[in-house]
């Protein structure tokens, strides 16, 4: 990710997480004693699966085959009842009965207390970072793919969260199972324990290797995913889009392109494992077999009893298997580390700081911008040395092409983005220094392209103002020339817009952000040429509801169409992120200067002033 992703240049204290180590502290809060207590049953569980080979060890030697068994200190009250057992084999039968009842029973309390703390982590974790997302700034939205902050928010929570709840219950039974399993191999026989240990060494470095190589796999994998995550969502939002220019064939292709890219990574990864798990079961089952001969080479040379050689075979096993799945346990962890590291760059990006203390001035006051720069991550500047004054309750049109810094000056309003140079005050109070919660409250801002959630047509309406009657949705609908398009659709108000509003057209999409823009009914209302995607006819006519309807509002209109403009009290026109032109319609067209040569080509071209007549 782009913007304030390079934590290695930042100063680790003005971080909110320096570390992995401090990320998952705080998202193990409240979750930690549900873990503790899967760990305390998953170790009962281990100690008494230890208990069975000294059992059969038991039952071999002592029983069946009469010699003296060498029990651990608390089993050895089963030496005083030899001969019953001999005699009645079905107490044995009883006892193993009893411990595989209680390792069930700790079995369940394990699967039980791990799923309460798994959710509990992984609900805190999507409630942080959902929260912490809607306190980002504007500016991070823009430089970050939303596929990519939807994979970290989503499938990589679910990773750390599935290594956590794994690796924390298990790491203390491994533990705990190699400990007890070595000093019961020490015990039957040192020269057979000191021969297993012999291949520790070759497991943990070829182990060791497998992690580097592995860790590189799962980051590179995480990155195509993210790839095509963004370009899945770009298609199902913009379904559209991809129908109206005839798209499906060349995204189709793109989309092949980058899942083989991801299929690839995924076929590297799979080689590299299935090599690991090939050579340490190699190493796994070579190691067995020599423990195997050894000790029955101890056996016939009476060292070692058949029901010794049978527990220490046993204890083999528990000690090596979680050594064997050493390479599994590091490879979930390098792709954990990866999630991790993903996921804190979202979390230690910086949010909007809110003003304990700001002010609240009236909204309805003059708004000044005073010599504003601004440019994007020190570029060239979008806007140069712009003052301007926008007197209560009057409207300010704004012309000019493509990238000439008329939707910045929107943005900066609302303090979407923060000012680079310069001020822009309201009642004289400069914006930075005003409640930023406050301040957007009373600013209603309608884009080109507005956003619409998956709800019902009232819903959306509604968003803005959600205490709004009906009365109020429909007649903000009625001002934004909305009406006529709601009453064709069979359930009216209740229809459902689909994911950003994609069973709409864009004018409708435009009138609908409008409709909630007016149910709000704030002091500033700003238009981002909120009218460009409909026809000229149904421009004049929401303009002319919108006279009736702003009140004592002042209004920021941008445009292309010069129709929207002309009844503007002035008209500023913007080139290269400077204010070149200023005044009225006539003043302008006076001038003979860029704004009159736009009008007139417009005006030939049918857009011009019969339409403004019409408003």
């Amino acid at each position: 990710m782009k913007q304030g992703m390079n934590m290695e240049k930042q100063n680790r204290s003005e971080l909110k997480f320096p570390t992995r180590m401090s990320m998952i502290r705080y998202f193990l809060k409240g979750s930690t004693g549900w873990f503790m207590l899967s760990m305390f049953c998953m170790v009962m569980v281990s100690f008494l699966e230890l208990l069975s080979p000294k059992i059969i060890q038991f039952t071999i030697d002592s029983v069946i085959d009469h010699q003296v068994s060498v029990l651990p200190s608390y089993l050895e009250w089963m030496n005083a009842y030899t001969e019953l057992f001999q005699k009645h084999m079905i107490y044995i039968a009883f006892i193993v009965l009893m411990v595989a009842l209680a390792v069930a029973v700790l079995r369940y309390g394990y699967e039980i207390t791990n799923a309460v703390g798994s959710q509990k982590l992984i609900r805190r974790m999507h409630d942080t970072m959902f929260a912490h997302l809607l306190r980002l700034p504007f500016s991070w939205y823009q430089e970050n793919a939303a596929g990519d902050v939807l994979q970290r928010s989503t499938s990589d929570c679910d990773t750390v969260q599935s290594f956590l709840a794994e690796q924390m219950t298990t790491l203390l039974q491994i533990l705990f199972t190699i400990t007890l399993a070595t000093y019961y191999m020490f015990r039957l026989n040192v020269r057979m324990a000191i021969f297993s240990f012999l291949f520790l060494p070759l497991f943990l470095t070829y182990s060791l290797f497998f992690y580097k190589r592995v860790g590189n796999t799962f980051e590179k994998m995480d990155e195509e995913e993210a790839k095509l995550s963004s370009i899945t969502q770009e298609n199902l939002t913009g379904i559209r889009v991809v129908r109206a220019f005839g798209r499906e064939a060349h995204e189709k292709q793109r989309f092949e392109a980058q899942n083989e890219i991801y299929s690839n990574a995924w076929i590297r990864l799979l080689k590299i494992l299935a090599g690991y798990w090939s050579s340490i079961d190699f190493l796994a089952y070579l190691q067995a077999l020599l423990i195997i001969l050894t000790g029955v080479y101890a056996c016939i040379h009476g060292s070692l009893t058949v029901g010794g050689l049978v527990a220490f075979v046993s204890y083999n096993a528990m000690f090596i298997a979680p050594v064997r799945t050493l390479g599994r346990r590091l490879s979930q962890m390098s792709r954990a580390n990866v999630a991790m590291d993903r996921i804190r760059e979202v979390m230690n990006a910086p949010e909007e700081q809110d003003e304990s203390k700001g002010k609240r001035p009236p909204m309805n006051r003059d708004i000044v911008f005073n010599h504003v720069h601004f440019a994007y991550d020190d570029v060239a500047d979008v806007l140069k040395d712009v003052s301007f004054t926008v007197k209560a309750g009057t409207t300010v049109g704004i012309l000019g092409a493509t990238g000439s810094g008329k939707s910045t000056i929107l943005y900066l309003l609302d303090r979407l983005y923060p000012l680079t140079d310069g001020s822009i005050t309201i009642d004289g109070v400069d914006i930075r220094e005003i409640d930023r919660a406050y301040l957007r409250t009373h600013i209603g801002l309608v884009l080109q392209d507005p956003f619409l959630f998956s709800r019902t047509l009232g819903e959306n309406i509604r968003i803005a103002r959600p205490s709004g009657t009906m009365d109020a949705v429909m007649d903000a609908a009625d001002a934004a020339a909305l009406s006529p398009a709601i009453a064709k659709f069979s359930k009216g108000y209740d229809t459902f817009v689909g994911e950003r509003g994609v069973t709409l057209s864009g004018g409708q999409k435009q009138r609908t952000a409008i409709a909630q823009m007016l149910v709000r009914q704030p002091e500033i209302m700003a238009f981002d040429d909120s009218l460009s995607a409909v026809d000229a006819k149904t421009d004049a006519l929401i303009r002319a509801q919108l006279k009736k309807r702003t009140g004592q509002a002042t209004v920021f209109l941008i445009a292309h169409r010069i129709a929207t403009l002309m009844d503007a009290d002035q008209i500023l026109v913007l080139d290269h992120g400077q204010i070149v032109e200023r005044g009225s319609h006539e003043e302008l067209l006076a001038k003979n200067g860029i704004y009159a040569h736009i009008y007139r080509l417009q005006k030939d071209a049918g857009e011009g002033e019969n339409n403004g007549t019409e408003a």
